[in-house]
C-alpha cells in the first residue's frame, strides 16, 4: 500500500545524530535495517499515521534508537581502533629507530674495528718489507764480496798466464832458468 515506508525510508527519515552525516554509516544502518526486514518484522511497515498502534510504534523506534547506540558503540570501537593502530605504528616507528641506531653503532664499532685491523696489517707489511729489503741488501752484498774475491782471484790468474805467456817468449826468465842461473852460480 501507499501509507507504508520501507526499510530504506525508515533509515532515511530517522535522525542518528553525528552518525547521519557519515554516508558509509548511513550505508551500514541501510544495509544492517534491510537485511534483518522481512515481511513479518516491525521494520516491514512504518505507516504515516494509519496501521498499527501507538505501542508498536514506540517499540519500533526503541528498536530504532538501539540500532543508534549499536552505531554510537561502532563509532567509538571504530576510534579506538584507530588509536591503537597510531600507537602501534609508534611503536614500530620507535623500534625501527632504536634499531637503526643500534644499526647504526654497530657499523661505527666495524668501521673502527677495521681501521685498526688495516693499521695492524699495514704496520706489519711494513716490517716485512724492511726485513725484506734488509735481507735482499745483505744477500747483495755478500754477493759483491764473493765477486770481488772471484774478480781478484781471476786477476791473479790473469796475471799468471801474462807471466806464463812472457816467459815462453823469452821476455822474462822463467823460474826454471832463473833456478838453474842461480844454481850455476852456487856452485
Amino acid at each position: 500500500p501507499a501509507d507504508r515506508w520501507t526499510a530504506r525510508e525508515v533509515v532515511s527519515a530517522f535522525d542518528f545524530g553525528p552518525f547521519a552525516r557519515s554516508s558509509k554509516i548511513s550505508a551500514v544502518a541501510s544495509a544492517t535495517v534491510a537485511a534483518s526486514a522481512s515481511p513479518e518484522d516491525d521494520f516491514a511497515w512504518v505507516g504515516s499515521g494509519t496501521g498499527k498502534s501507538t505501542g508498536d510504534q514506540e517499540h519500533l523506534r526503541s528498536k530504532l534508537l538501539g540500532l543508534g547506540s549499536t552505531f554510537q558503540d561502532f563509532d567509538r570501537r571504530v576510534e579506538e581502533d584507530t588509536r591503537r593502530r597510531r600507537e602501534l605504528e609508534e611503536q614500530r616507528m620507535q623500534e625501527i629507530v632504536e634499531a637503526l641506531s643500534r644499526l647504526e653503532e654497530r657499523i661505527g664499532d666495524e668501521a673502527n674495528a677495521r681501521e685498526e685491523a688495516a693499521l695492524m696489517v699495514s704496520e706489519s707489511v711494513g716490517r716485512c718489507l724492511d726485513h725484506m729489503v734488509f735481507s735482499m741488501q745483505a744477500s747483495i752484498v755478500d754477493r759483491f764480496r764473493g765477486l770481488g774475491r772471484c774478480i781478484e782471484s781471476l786477476a791473479d790468474r790473469c796475471s799468471n798466464v801474462e807471466r806464463g805467456i812472457q816467459q815462453f817468449r823469452g821476455e822474462i826468465p822463467s823460474k826454471l832458468g832463473v833456478e838453474t842461473a842461480a844454481l850455476r852460480h852456487a856452485l
